[in-house]
């Protein structure tokens, strides 16, 4: 009977091995990642990219109020700026987010890392701003 329990316990111990412990993220490279171990980085920071993104937004709304958007945009794994889209009720300020953007699109990003690997990532930026007349 101990030689049954030995054997049992022996077989059971080598299921246990031979599990991969392996537990790495497979890294795509169609995919599209919202998070990373490290992300995309505008060269000088966020704060010089809301600088940047100031000096080149025009909006003239025409009427008062507030107004509400949100630009979302791929950072490739070269740091370039891809798939451009604001979102928003106000038609006018979504296309001029889009707009501003495209402007900033020449400067290169530092991509989003997953595992020391560079990959796309998806970066959003809301915006809200309210006008008095």
């Amino acid at each position: 009977m101990k030689k049954l329990y030995l054997l049992l316990l022996i077989i059971n111990s080598l299921y246990i091995f031979a599990q991969d412990t392996n537990s790495e993220k497979q890294i795509s490279k169609d995919s599209i990642y919202t998070q990373a171990n490290v992300p995309g980085e505008y060269p000088g920071g966020i704060s010089a990219f809301r600088t940047a993104f100031t000096k080149v937004f025009n909006f003239n709304p025409s009427s008062k109020g507030k107004v509400s958007s949100v630009v979302s945009f791929v950072v490739s794994e070269q740091g370039q700026i891809e798939d451009i889209v604001a979102t928003g009720e106000n038609k006018k300020m979504n296309k001029e987010m889009e707009k501003a953007i495209k402007k900033l699109s020449n400067v290169l990003w530092k991509p989003a890392e997953i595992d020391g690997k560079p990959v796309k990532f998806r970066f959003r930026l809301p915006i809200s701003m309210e006008f008095h007349n």
